[in-house]
């Protein structure tokens, strides 16, 4: 059933790099805004639990059937819904009149679109930010685990040996079902795709793949997100296994015919597996992870008309040089958004009933601190038990997730939309740097969770800043020395950390508190990031 998104998401994706709006008007528009009136038949709405859901599908993974919200099929559908309301505004904003023609051909009344809207916010997609794990369905991780190492040598497939219902009952796949919509949404950077979501879902689903005698597909599929990881040797096993299964006949049964899909995931293995390309809003730009034996890996791209030409080599373009900066950790608070005005009413509120002094003098204290530091310096001289002060911290945390309900993207600082677009254009790697435990969900709310390669947040070490952890934690998920990063700070404890971890800072803010920083901007507002280079590297 999924292949309905599917059909959308080829539709989309060929928009994307032709430009091709007359297409898209008179083609493409018709079948992804029909399809996705499907997607609204289908859905069901659960009342004990407020959400919709999807049941009764088979996913990309076939040795499951008849499961009930497969996260592939739910994000793809909730994407293609997200993609029809895009087309739908397109469509009236731009071309009036074939909206007019459309929603009279399809039936697309406000109602139906407003449906649309409801559906995106409350399907359910099985996400756990706190491990950054993806459930492939529901009651996955309560089936019976399996390691394959036991099962060889084999020369079947593992629904072969197990049974249909054997193979149905166990934690086992034929093919990438999670680890696919990961590769899907990597193209946009859409959720749930950030590197950090990626190594937690490949670790555990990776070994639970039936990749030798499953779908011919998964190899090329696994090169391509073992090369994104940095597995370049795996990368390269599983590119061989792909290439293999119709040049050596590996399954006896090349004489039925070349296996299509297959065909085409080795070539995408190659370009953006070792390649390492992805697809920006201003052309494809290359990561590459060539294999240690390959010294060189030529090909061209044609993105909307304009001929791309790329010529990679092991001595040029794998990684780049130790004196050039190749990623951005940014802070949250005071840099991307202002949650401090949310911070400051939950730590207010808990003082107020805690009869403690606070006021936003001492709120200046607390920037870039974590929150057991932050509920020390309010204590002051007074001495709490460590289960009374746990109480205090959650009691806080409370507050301030009530308060940043209202967070949007509309609450984005100027120029950090810009400057996270401009850094993915020119395949800088992002990682967010915050002591914050709920950094995570805020930089969802903003809509910006998907710019990121990796989160280093308060649950990621033991020593927030002004101790360098967080950051060298968050070079490290970059695979960056820390020669190779700059931080974006606006405390002095964060710049102190930046500093302490070998990194280049920037700080944002008053010279009087960010002055130590390597360079001082009063914000990110019309921030110039060849400027912000330039003055870094001279």
């Amino acid at each position: 059933m999924h292949i309905s998104a599917d059909v959308a998401y080829a539709l989309w994706q060929y928009w994307q790099v032709t430009g091709d709006d007359a297409w898209m008007i008179n083609c493409g528009a018709e079948i992804l805004l029909d399809t996705a009136v499907f997607w609204s038949s289908r859905v069901e709405w659960n009342n004990r639990q407020e959400r919709y859901e999807i049941r009764d599908v088979i996913g990309a993974d076939e040795y499951h059937e008849h499961v009930n919200n497969n996260a592939f099929t739910n994000r793809m559908a909730q994407w293609h819904l997200e993609k029809a309301i895009y087309i739908y505004d397109w469509l009236k904003q731009a071309f009036p009149s074939d909206a007019d023609r459309l929603s009279e051909k399809l039936g697309l009344t406000a109602d139906r679109v407003e449906r649309w809207h409801d559906i995106v916010r409350h399907l359910l997609i099985h996400y756990n930010p706190s491990n950054s794990l993806i459930e492939q369905c529901d009651g996955f991780f309560g089936l019976q685990d399996i390691n394959l190492e036991d099962y060889e040598p084999r020369t079947q497939s593992m629904q072969t040996i197990l049974g249909i219902a054997g193979a149905n009952q166990r934690q086992v796949l034929k093919q990438p079902d999670t680890l696919m919509l990961l590769y899907l949404m990597r193209s946009g950077r859409e959720f749930p795709y950030s590197l950090d979501n990626l190594r937690a879902n490949w670790d555990y689903y990776a070994p639970r793949t039936d990749i030798t005698y499953g779908s011919s597909l998964g190899p090329a599929i696994h090169a391509i997100l073992a090369a994104d990881l940095g597995k370049t040797k795996e990368a390269y096993d599983r590119f061989m296994q792909a290439a293999l299964v119709d040049l050596e006949d590996v399954r006896g049964n090349a004489s039925e015919g070349i296996h299509g899909a297959s065909a085409g995931g080795i070539w995408q293995s190659v370009v953006f597996g070792f390649g390492g390309v992805m697809l920006t809003p201003k052309g494809p730009v290359a990561n590459p992870q060539l294999p240690a034996h390959w010294k060189r890996l030529k090909f061209s791209l044609t993105w909307k008309g304009e001929r791309h030409n790329f010529d990679l080599r092991q001595n040029g373009q794998v990684k780049p040089p130790e004196t050039a900066i190749a990623g951005v950790i940014f802070d949250l608070d005071g840099v991307l958004t202002d949650t401090a005005e949310y911070h400051y009413q939950a730590w207010q509120r808990l003082a107020d009933e805690e009869g403690l002094h606070f006021d936003r003098a001492a709120n200046e204290n607390l920037r870039g601190v974590s929150r057991r530091d932050s509920l020390l310096l309010i204590l002051g001289d007074r001495v709490e038990t460590e289960s009374r002060m746990q109480e205090m911290m959650l009691r806080k945390n409370r507050y301030y997730l009530e308060f940043t309900q209202q967070i949007t993207p509309e609450d984005l600082l100027p120029g950090a939309k810009a400057l996270l677009e401009l850094l993915l254009s020119r395949g800088i790697k992002i990682a967010l740097g915050s002591a914050s435990k709920n950094a995570k969900m805020v930089i969802e709310k903003l809509g910006i969770l998907t710019y990121f390669d990796a989160v280093a947040d308060g649950f990621s070490v033991e020593k927030s800043k002004p101790a360098p952890d967080l950051f060298l934690y968050a070079a490290e998920q970059i695979h960056l020395s820390p020669r190779q990063c700059v931080v974006f700070e606006d405390s002095a404890s964060g710049v102190t950390a930046a500093i302490d971890a070998g990194m280049m800072s920037v700080g944002l803010g008053p010279r009087e508190r960010v002055g130590h920083a390597r360079l001082v901007l009063p914000d990110l507002g019309g921030a110039d990031w060849d400027e912000i280079v330039g003055e870094l590297l001279s």
